[in-house]
């Protein structure tokens, strides 16, 4: 949590505020404490607010029964920030300017999130890219029940993930994308057309996210798409599984649609394959295989 101010007069509230947070739960506060826990709250910290939760005291108090300190901790953190995985949120809490009162590890996060999931304030599910070399976990957000522990609370990364791509999973594979690529000191840029633009000194090179090939018709006007802006097309494919038995298959099949054939698309395109067990290795010797007609 950090301090918005810096004066005596918010040192004194944020003593106040710690004061109060260390009771079990709002239950153990009077009507008057609770009032002052929250205005200090929503003075203190920044929530970036979004969305606006109206409840009454007496919902409050019996909300919050089910709630260990750790467990509210938890819940206002998930609030301020839209945090949505276990990894980001154990990142947080570790990370020393953030000033967590707590001590977490990656077994406590998992206990206390599991709490949280069980008691009805975090609506969760397993987000799939890809067996056998892909990236599984589970995705969380608050439920409305949390919701209403809080004065505020932003956007959740996956809402924010639904209204700007095609599905949850692709704006959680585009999120590790850019992680990784920034990694290797790629200047990184979103694009409609492509997920994402990268560029180096050697070159840019537009890279799209498959992680389900569910639809022929839909993926062949997503290359025709593409292959208006650029000839050369990278992907990247969940695993090994989906690239050589679904993707390749398709993607010659449009070239033949498109170009009459592999000797039709020569000089005319060219197309690189990764897949995200690759990419998470962090090298770019070994990431790519190109081809050129």
């Amino acid at each position: 949590m950090e301090l918005l101010g810096e004066s005596k007069r918010s040192a004194k509230k944020a003593d106040l505020f710690f004061t109060l947070f260390t009771k079990m739960n709002y239950e153990q506060m009077s009507e008057e404490e609770l009032e002052d826990f929250l205005d200090i709250q929503k003075e203190l910290f920044d929530p970036n607010p979004k969305v606006h939760v109206n409840v009454t005291f007496e919902e409050k108090k019996m909300l919050s029964n089910t709630l260990s300190k750790k467990g509210l901790y938890i819940i206002e953190v998930i609030g301020r920030t839209g945090i949505s995985t276990n990894a980001d949120l154990l990142y947080y809490v570790q990370e020393p300017k953030n000033n967590c009162p707590f001590k977490f590890s990656n077994t406590s996060i998992s206990t206390e999130v599991k709490s949280l999931r069980e008691n009805g304030y975090i609506i969760e599910e397993k987000i799939h890219l890809g067996s056998k070399g892909g990236y599984n976990f589970f995705s969380y957000e608050l439920s409305n029940a949390a919701k209403t522990q809080l004065q505020e609370v932003v956007e959740s990364e996956r809402e924010t993930f639904k209204k700007k791509y095609d599905s949850i999973e692709t704006g959680y594979m585009v999120k590790h994308l850019k992680e990784v690529f920034g990694s290797l000191d790629y200047k990184i840029n979103e694009k409609e057309s492509f997920h994402l633009v990268i560029q180096k000194e050697n070159g840019t090179r537009y890279v799209t996210d498959v992680h389900t090939i569910e639809h022929e018709c839909l993926l062949f006007e997503k290359l025709d798409e593409l292959y208006k802006n650029n000839q050369h097309l990278s992907f990247v494919v969940t695993n090994e599984s989906i690239l050589f038995g679904k993707f390749k298959p398709k993607l010659f099949s449009w070239i033949t649609e498109k170009f009459g054939g592999l000797d039709g698309a020569q000089e005319k395109l060219t197309i690189s394959f990764t897949t995200l067990q690759k990419v998470k290795q962090n090298s770019e010797k070994t990431m790519w295989e190109t081809i050129t007609f």
